[in-house]
């Protein structure tokens, strides 16, 4: 090609024709070239004795190892006489253009023809068509996958693949196959030659739908919301969740699997090994989100009414060759409740709690709570978040403080404030987990009674840690919070991590009650599945930073002995803010505020 008369323009050896004796010792071999391109050719020659010794003519010794397989029996020729020989030959009775490709078998469905891939077996042919009309039609080698077009005109030219050589231009796929890269390609032939026009195929099914936020269009009064139905003008995609083909709806066998694009768009492939059995799709939730639904284009096939895995998964009959469009499913996130919160109060002492309460879709809200000292908490609904109660305190009803009256709230922020008074006869020491839910039943759904007989979709539940002190103790409270300082987030109440992402935890804490506090200890236990990481602070050479009165300190971990009121020990780590602080907060004033920053590894095999 490149008419150096030299094969180092990285072109095959081709089979040409098979000689036969004339003379001995001469052969001779002819072959139909009016189809072959307009140039120059090499010409080489393979022989073969009778004791299946095979020569090269046109390979040296070491392109025949590598070409053809180890000597013996593959031979180049004696060197340096006669050595590597072809001949030149011109071809100007064949054609001008030529255009080449394969339609093969993609096995791994990724859109390319690999090394490996060979034809499907079955009678396919490609044709040229121009304004609706077959121009030409090229055979495809069933085992190879090969078709050539020659002497094609220049122009623009749809080609297809087909499952009959007649005259019409009808995309088909062969019985049981489907394409994997589009069996319809518009192509402006304006070269000579053209190779590698290639059409992908697959035996088996494919399945495609999206993964989507079911809101409709957020309101209150929408009627869309929570309907498990895909409404492109205003649901979006949700991604990066898992979605797999499997056997069963546990998914014990897997037969495909992949993650929702930035799209929410995800497509499997089934093989055709299991054409006829029932498959199953199933979702795998992502955190922080919650299945509303499945629906197979408009006509949904679960909702909130049934189980959490029956809204995660579509089951049917699958056969081979077919497309499965429009197999979605909704969710929503999930309701949250914060801060988990930790107080020490005094005996005989009040306690106001506040709590927020995030809704991300409409619906009819409720808390309840659970007590393990059984204290008699009060309850007042909060819905501008103001920290002043909206009216007078809520009455229970089967166990749940319903918030607006039982009205719908919309998607936004609504808040709770308890109150409890510490009985006087409590020990000191004792400690209350009081359990706070915040549920939801989300507009234009009944409930969800699929799962736990709840009249509720949705919940989420903090614990609340209040350690009674002396009488006289005050009141001090402290927040936890984390963010994912690989992925550079925020800090919020939960997060989610690989493994071998750093985490940051932020512990605040405020005097808030009307005395002293003397000679504090914080003390947080390190997370189950994290290492402490130090030197995450100052230039990474300090352990931990502690923040009081908007005055920065830093500790580390392993000095010894200890001078700076930071240790690690039994996996949990302590702050002294008199030493920390140089004593200058020996005694945390009321009011006064601070917090301690710390980093964990997440451990775990890294990506």
């Amino acid at each position: 090609a490149n008419g150096n008369g030299q094969p180092d323009d990285n072109s095959t050896w081709t089979f040409m024709a098979s000689a036969t004796m004339a003379t001995a010792p001469e052969w001779t071999a002819t072959w139909d070239g009016t189809a072959a391109l307009n140039g120059d050719y090499l010409v080489g020659v393979k022989a073969t004795d009778s004791s299946g010794n095979t020569t090269w003519s046109m390979l040296t010794a070491g392109e025949v190892n590598a070409l053809m397989g180890a000597t013996p029996p593959n031979y180049a020729n004696p060197t340096p006489i006669p050595g590597v020989i072809y001949t030149t030959i011109t071809i100007d009775c064949g054609v001008n253009t030529y255009l080449s490709g394969f339609v093969y078998n993609d096995a791994n469905r990724d859109m390319v023809k690999n090394d490996t891939e060979s034809g499907t077996g079955e009678t396919i042919f490609v044709k040229a068509c121009q304004a609706g009309s077959v121009i030409a039609v090229a055979s495809v080698n069933p085992a190879t996958g090969f078709w050539e077009m020659p002497g094609l005109l220049n122009g623009t030219y749809t080609f297809i693949t087909a499952t009959d050589g007649l005259l019409n231009c009808t995309p088909a796929d062969p019985a049981g196959w489907m394409a994997t890269t589009p069996n319809s390609l518009t192509i402006d032939f304006n070269t000579t030659r053209l190779e590698n026009v290639n059409f992908g195929k697959y035996r088996g099914a494919k399945v495609s739908g999206k993964v989507f936020e079911d809101k409709g269009d957020g309101s209150a009064t929408s009627s869309n919301a929570n309907n498990a139905i895909y409404n492109a003008a205003d649901e979006y995609g949700i991604a990066n969740v898992i979605v797999r083909a499997c056997t069963d709806a546990a998914c014990s066998t897997v037969i495909d699997s992949t993650h929702t694009d930035g799209k929410g768009d995800y497509t499997l492939w089934i093989d055709h090994a299991y054409n006829g059995s029932s498959i199953h799709i199933v979702k795998t939730e992502l955190s922080g989100w919650l299945a509303t639904g499945n629906s197979i284009g408009n006509a949904v096939n679960a909702d909130s009414a049934d189980t959490s895995q029956e809204r995660s998964a579509i089951s049917f009959a699958v056969a081979s060759g077919t497309l499965y469009n429009d197999h979605n499913f909704g969710g929503v996130k999930t309701i949250t409740v914060a801060p988990p919160q930790s107080y020490l109060v005094g005996q005989g002492s009040s306690l106001t709690i506040p709590h927020t309460i995030n809704l991300f879709t409409p619906g009819v809200a409720a808390i309840s709570l659970a007590s393990q000292e059984m204290w008699s908490f009060v309850v007042y609904q909060d819905l501008d978040c103001d920290l002043n109660p909206d009216g007078g305190p809520l009455a229970p009803s089967g166990g749940y403080y319903t918030l607006n009256s039982g009205a719908a709230l919309g998607a936004g922020t609504a808040c709770i404030i308890l109150r409890v008074m510490v009985p006087s006869s409590v020990p000191p020491g004792k400690v209350e987990n009081l359990a706070v839910m915040a549920l939801e039943n989300w507009l234009n759904t009944a409930g969800n009674n699929g799962d736990t007989g709840s009249i509720y979709d949705d919940s989420a539940m903090v614990n609340d840690v209040i350690t009674v002190g002396p009488g006289g103790t005050g009141q001090i409270r402290l927040l936890k919070f984390v963010r994912n300082v690989t992925l550079a987030e925020d800090f919020s109440f939960n997060n989610q991590a690989s493994p071998c992402d750093y985490l940051e935890y932020k512990i605040d804490f405020k005097n808030i009650g009307a005395t002293k506090q003397k000679d504090l200890v914080i003390s947080d236990n390190i997370p189950n599945a994290t290492a402490f990481a130090p030197n995450r602070y100052s230039g990474n050479t300090r352990d931990v930073s502690v923040t009081v009165e908007g005055a920065a300190y830093l500790g580390d971990i392993d000095d010894e002995p200890d001078i700076d009121g930071i240790i690690l020990f039994d996996n949990a780590l302590s702050v002294n803010l008199d030493t920390v602080s140089g004593g200058l907060y020996k005694v945390l004033e009321p009011g006064q505020t601070g917090h301690i920053l710390y980093q964990v590894r997440l451990l775990g095999t890294c990506p």
